[in-house]
């Protein structure tokens, strides 16, 4: 069988996208071939084009170990790019529905010179409640939260974590010393497996520069070290707000660019970069 695919990226987080609204495959099994780097095309995650009965069009996320993703911002504009330039979605409106495995989503096209350039996504409002995101509550953790300073240790290591869900699970952690310092390569996968997330988690360490933009770095379940992570960076957004760490609008720089997020508390997260084509191919299988 020959499949048609996109190679994209969106501030270094990058995918294989593949329109699957004609195909009945196992994606996950899909995911695991395509998304290696030294026998497939190699990406953090495959995006999968698929019809919705909520919204406009429905976005499905596998990551490279096969499981499906709830949620993932990045790829949420590497996926408006392509099914606005494949003609899927016509742009009567400025802005159109989305669905995800957890929530609906609206995402506004950047055009400049007939190309989407990026996108600007509505999130979603954040969750804060230990079911919701989930975690196991521990007896000190509010039920309803936010449930910031929590401690965690890992490897004769105690972080201090700030809890977050935007349709998926985040743990956030501002550091005073460099990200760049921190062995994310070691510690990721122990907080990500810990036995506090039934679902596993995503795990981001961060600094507030002084004059108040973040740089941050993300371990994502499934896919490991990435270089940007788009509901990841509305989450530490959200947490910054919370702890009064920076202005109402900020930028957040990932070791794969810079993205914009703004927290509206009566309309949700928004999360704004780039979007780009890397290459097209075809994909041969049996």
């Amino acid at each position: 069988m020959d499949l048609k695919f996109k190679k994209m990226h969106g501030t270094g987080n990058d995918y294989v996208v593949v329109d699957g609204r004609d195909h009945d495959l196992d994606w996950g099994k899909l995911s695991l071939e395509m998304c290696q780097r030294r026998f497939g095309i190699g990406a953090d995650g495959l995006l999968i084009v698929a019809p919705s009965d909520s919204a406009v069009i429905r976005m499905r996320m596998f990551n490279p170990d096969g499981s499906e993703a709830e949620m993932c911002g990045n790829g949420l504009r590497c996926f408006t790019k392509y099914v606005v330039e494949a003609g899927i979605v016509s742009l009567d409106n400025a802005t159109f529905s989305i669905e995800t495995a957890k929530r609906v989503v609206l995402s506004t096209p950047v055009i400049a010179d007939g190309h989407v350039q990026g996108a600007r996504i509505n999130m979603g409002h954040p969750l804060f409640s230990a079911s919701e995101i989930p975690i196991i509550r521990s007896t000190d953790e509010p039920e309803q939260g936010p449930i910031l300073d929590s401690k965690l240790t890992v490897n004769g290591i105690e972080l201090s974590l700030d809890y977050v869900s935007l349709g998926n699970p985040h743990a956030v952690c501002f550091l005073e010393t460099p990200v760049d310092q921190f062995d994310l390569h070691r510690i990721g996968p122990m907080v990500e497996n810990n036995e506090k997330f039934p679902a596993k988690i995503n795990f981001h360490i961060a600094n507030v520069s002084t004059d108040g933009s973040i740089i941050m770095r993300s371990w994502e379940r499934g896919a490991g070290a990435t270089w940007s992570c788009g509901s990841g960076a509305c989450a530490v957004r959200v947490v910054a707000s919370l702890r009064n760490q920076m202005s109402t609008k900020g930028t957040i720089d990932v070791p794969g660019g810079t993205l914009r997020v703004h927290w509206d508390k009566n309309e949700g997260v928004f999360l704004e970069g780039p979007a780009m084509e890397v290459y097209q191919g075809h994909w041969n299988f049996i």
